[in-house]
Order: structure tokens, then sequence, then C-alpha cells
């Protein structure tokens, strides 16, 4: 297993690691100390089913379940393992088969609208489409690192306010804060 960085302030790039294996207790610590230091790994190559994944996401602690309350998910979810989300643009007689069917995201934090936000999301790409489809990341630490002391000074008081809407309050369909909640943190 070999782990390389991608950029100077987020990732890191495991090659040589087939997570559909069981992995030895010294390359599972490795993986958890490279996320501790890059906060996004990539392991490219992977071929994983359900129980995969979900194996998976146990290197990094017991996994959650989802948010979404059971009559806002998409109809494939009921053959999905609970803890595994689709995204799909696929649609049969017109009824999208996973979430967010309508194109692109906005930027966000997974589950940051919870009281105890999730500590890893692992997101797994069966089909990348030609042209959008971006998933990009961010580090907020490496952000907070660059600004000034004054600035960091600034912000010590202060808190966010996190909703799961995604736009819903404009399309009016429902799915937003009543049904998941929200949070308050510290920046």
């Amino acid at each position: 297993m070999k782990i390389s960085p991608l950029a100077p302030a987020i990732g890191g790039r495991i090659n040589d690691c087939d997570l559909a294996q069981a992995l030895e207790a010294t390359q599972t610590e490795q993986i958890r100390k490279a996320f501790l230091e890059h906060a996004v790994l990539l392991f490219p190559g992977q071929t994983l089913g359900h129980q995969d994944q979900l194996n998976a996401a146990q290197i990094f602690g017991e996994s959650g379940t989802l948010a979404r309350p059971k009559e806002f998910q998409p109809k494939a979810y009921g053959s999905l393992p609970d803890g595994i989300m689709m995204i799909s643009n696929i649609r049969e007689d017109g009824v999208p088969i996973g979430s967010l069917p309508d194109g692109e995201m906005m930027f966000h934090h997974d589950m940051i609208h919870r009281e105890i936000p999730d500590k890893a999301t692992l997101l797994y790409a069966v089909e990348i489409p030609s042209t959008g489809g971006d998933t990009w990341f961010a580090s907020g630490c490496a952000a907070y690192d660059s600004l000034s002391e004054s600035w960091k000074k600034r912000l010590e008081a202060l808190h966010a306010r996190h909703v799961y809407h995604y736009g819903s309050t404009q399309k009016g369909d429902k799915k937003g804060t009543p049904a998941f909640g929200e949070a308050i943190h510290p920046i």
C-alpha cells in the first residue's frame, strides 16, 4: 500500500489497496492515519459491492444511518443496505431511482445539519459523466490556518446555523428543514 499527497492543503491517494479484500490491522491503521493527515482519500481502481462499501466505512468507525426519512427516499433505496445513499440521474417510468437526479449539488458539508456530524463520508463512483458531476473538496482547516490572528479572534465566539434543504424551500417540495433538522456549530 502506497500513500501519496494529492495537493498541499488536502487529499491523499492510496494505491495498491483493494478495499474489497480483508485488510490487516496495520493497513487499516495506516488508512486512519492518512485520513487524519489528508482529510480526503482517493482509492483508485476499486470494484466494490454494497457490503464492501460498508466494510470500508468501518475502517473509520461505526456506520451511520441515512438522515432522510423513509417517505422521502427514492424507490431504489428499498434494495440498498442501511447507510448507503445512491445518487443517480436515471429515471424509471419518469421517477428518479436515486437521490439528486436533477444536476449538480450546491457546495456542502455532508451531514453538518446533524447535532453530531459524521466523521467521514465515502463516495464510490460507478459511472462518471464526461461533463458535470464534479466533486470538489476544500480544507476548512487550511483556510482557517491562513487567517490572520485578528480574524481568528473575531471568529472565536461565532456559530453557524446549518440546515438541510438543498433548495427545497424554493421548490416547495417539503423535503427540507422540518424533515431533516438543523444544527448550530462553532465556526
